[in-house]
């Protein structure tokens, strides 16, 4: 999510979930991985899933960890809260009324 810098003195503050899963051979360095989405948590994906987890050391030769995060509105990521566009359930389901 941007943080606007045009007011250095309002920026306020991000929280961002992550997860890691350390290099299972030699370790190199560490490479990030972008779950996709929408609405993919990638601290779900590579910390929940073991055999996902897997893939990916095994795909780096087991030479890297990999490092994943939520995306804005995904998981456990906390700025700027879950994204609810619509003040009530009640006026989301009549906004999408007969649109499927």
């Amino acid at each position: 999510m941007r943080i606007p810098q045009s007011s250095p003195g309002r920026l306020g503050n991000a929280r961002l979930a992550i997860a890691k899963a350390n290099a299972t051979g030699e370790r190199r360095e560490s490479v990030f991985f972008n779950p996709g989405g929408p609405g993919d948590s990638g601290v779900a994906e590579l910390g929940g899933i073991p055999a996902f987890k897997d893939i990916l050391l095994a795909a780096t030769g087991g030479m890297y960890g990999i490092i994943s995060w939520d995306p804005r509105g995904a998981g456990t990521l906390t700025i700027p809260g879950e994204i609810f566009c619509f003040d009530s359930v009640e006026e989301y389901l009549a906004f999408f009324n007969g649109t499927i």
